[in-house]
Order: structure tokens, then sequence, then C-alpha cells
């Protein structure tokens, strides 16, 4: 598995937009960190197929405060279901508010192709939410 950091959002630089009020911001796909015999593009095509759902989660709770920038943790299962999701700011689980449970929903109902050999992988997704403008 690639090693991260504590903080891989650090190195990213905060979306420099902001959301007119009432917009809707929208999810972002990123860069995930999987191992190599499990490339980044498999996770970014599951998760572009569930943006319309993730989107959702934003629509419907448009009004709540924006939510930090975090970073997702989730298991691969080897048969594809994800076992467990979780946020991560700096490097910590932390508590999710109702628009990141909403989005920890659809990443849990999230079925990837089967990881080589049957056994499960560990994604650290970085989850980024731009605002529109």
């Amino acid at each position: 598995m690639t090693p991260a950091s504590s903080d891989p959002l650090a190195s990213r630089p905060a979306p420099e937009k902001s959301a007119a009020p009432g917009a809707i911001p929208k999810v972002r796909v990123q860069e995930p960190t999987v191992g190599p015999a499990y490339g980044p593009e498999i996770i970014q095509r599951v998760i572009r197929s569930s943006l319309k759902k993730a989107n959702r989660c934003l629509e419907r709770f448009a009004d709540a405060p924006a939510s930090k920038p975090a970073v997702l943790r989730f298991v691969i299962q080897g048969d594809g279901s994800v076992k467990q999701v979780e946020y991560l700011q700096n490097g910590k689980p932390i508590k999710p508010d109702e628009r990141q449970s909403c989005l920890l929903g659809v990443f849990k109902g999230m079925t990837f192709p089967a990881p080589p050999g049957g056994s499960s992988i560990t994604v650290t997704y970085p989850l980024n939410v731009d605002p529109v403008e």
C-alpha cells in the first residue's frame, strides 16, 4: 500500500471559489491512496458512478454549515463490498456531521470489483467539495 502522510490534504490547496448564497456544492473526484495491485482508476470509476447520489446528500443538507475538507478511509472486502467507512481529519477519525453521514452511507453502498486474491484493501480518499458559483 502506498504510504500516506498524517494529513493527505495538507499539500492540497483549498478551493479558492466561494459559494454564492443558496448554491449547492458538488463532490470532486480525487486521487485515492491504494495498493499497486488495485489501481486508483478503479476506485475513481466506481466513485464517479455514484456522484449523483453523493451530490444528493449535499443538496439535502444544503443549509448545513460547510464541512471541513476531510479524508475518507474505507475497506473494500474480498467480494468488492465496502466494510467500513470513516472520516479522518489530521489522520484521526472524527464524528461525522449530517452531511458527512449521508456521504458515508453512499460510500458504504458502493460495490467495487473484487480485489486480486480476494483480500481486503484499505483505501484513503480525500473528499473535497467544490463550491458552486
